[in-house]
């Protein structure tokens, strides 16, 4: 099985419409959607042999709000993660 590191640092990747149907940011329900269509266990005919770890960046934030001192935030935590053991790396913003 391989193993997946998913950063997520907000963005339209990761956002979903709130009740007057404006985009907010929401990386924690996004991520458990991606994965879980990616699963073993999904109906998804992408399912796949995937064990997926799961990192959410903080602030989880969209795009239009993005700061340069955001990004330097995002680039020190990375930084701090442990990535050898992983086979692949994505990091979703967008």
């Amino acid at each position: 099985m391989e193993k997946i590191c998913v950063v997520l640092t907000g963005g339209t990747i990761c956002s979903l419409p709130d009740k007057n149907g404006k985009n907010q940011s929401n990386a924690t329900i996004t991520s458990t959607r991606l994965t879980d269509y990616y699963s073993q266990e999904s109906n998804s005919p992408f399912r796949c042999d995937v064990e997926f770890d799961v990192k959410r960046l903080e602030p989880d934030i969209l795009s239009e709000n993005m700061t340069i001192k955001n990004w330097n935030t995002f680039i020190k935590k990375f930084k701090s993660y442990n990535l050898s053991s992983f086979d692949g790396i994505i990091i979703l913003h967008g």
